[in-house]
């Protein structure tokens, strides 16, 4: 199969690791024991052909807000470039209150991305699983895939009808999606 992208921007949490419900919020992990990769995902990321450049674009607000030591979200950086042919995972660590252009929603993380890699926006796409992902994928000027989860059903209708946005349900779906 071949695809339509040269280019992948996968969200981390949600997306390559399972995400922390803490109470009723949606949270990413803040220790090693429950960073847990998706097995799901392992399997897509394998079927990739050796050719696609894949990254990670994520926000870790918990380091601004003391929740998460720098050095565990390293190791949990380690595990993943280790196991997966990510080239290249960029954090943006600030909180809301910082303004900052990296954090999603804003499209700073992609947009340096593509400025360091030499990217083509056209063959270049964000894969997430919340509407920071998509909107920064959209202030980026790329194609977003939004991950249908339990989680984020509130925000799945209001992406269903936008053609710069596909939602699938499953990683079966998704490669279906990305090749051509």
């Amino acid at each position: 199969m071949s695809f339509s992208y040269r280019n992948i921007i996968f969200d981390r949490d949600g997306i390559i690791n399972d995400v922390v419900i803490r109470h009723v919020t949606v949270s990413s992990p803040r220790n090693l024991k429950e960073f847990i990769l998706k097995e799901d995902f392992k399997k897509f990321i394998k079927k990739l052909p050796s050719s696609l450049n894949l990254f990670v674009a994520t926000n870790q607000p918990d380091i601004a807000r003391g929740l998460l030591k720098k050095t565990i979200l390293k190791k949990m950086h380690e595990d993943i470039l280790e196991i997966y042919p990510i080239r290249e995972i960029f954090v943006c660590m600030h909180d809301n209150k910082d303004m900052c252009a990296c954090r999603k929603p804003k499209s700073g993380m992609i947009e340096e991305i593509i400025k360091k890699y030499n990217l083509s926006k056209s063959e270049t796409c964000i894969v997430g699983d919340s509407s920071k992902d998509v909107e920064a994928g959209f202030n980026a000027g790329i194609n977003s895939f939004l991950l249908a989860t339990e989680y984020n059903k509130d925000i799945q209708l209001k992406y269903k009808k936008n053609t710069n946005i596909c939602l699938f349900r499953d990683f079966n779906e998704l490669e279906c999606f990305l090749g051509s």
